[in-house]
């Protein structure tokens, strides 16, 4: 029941919105892993049985900067599943 994500944050560039606002991982032999707040927020991560997400990230504290915390990975795992 327990996710850590230790991962790096791409910054936000102007006219992105925090959807997409996307963590890189340690790339694999078919290329570099990422993931988006949009694409957990649209299904593709599912969390069901997972009580608690622990996500370190650079890069992670500046993209909040608009009020939109409600958008964020926090609410974004929350309704893929995680308690």
């Amino acid at each position: 029941g327990l996710v850590l994500l230790a991962t790096h944050g791409e910054p936000l560039r102007d006219g992105q919105s925090v959807l997409d606002y996307r963590l890189r991982f340690a790339p694999a032999d078919d290329g570099p892993r990422q993931l988006a707040v949009g694409e957990v927020f649209g299904g593709d991560l599912r969390l069901e049985g997972v009580f608690q997400v622990a996500l370190t990230a650079c890069h992670l504290g500046e993209v909040v900067l608009r009020g939109e915390e409600a958008l964020g990975f926090a609410q974004a795992f929350l309704s893929a599943g995680a308690g």
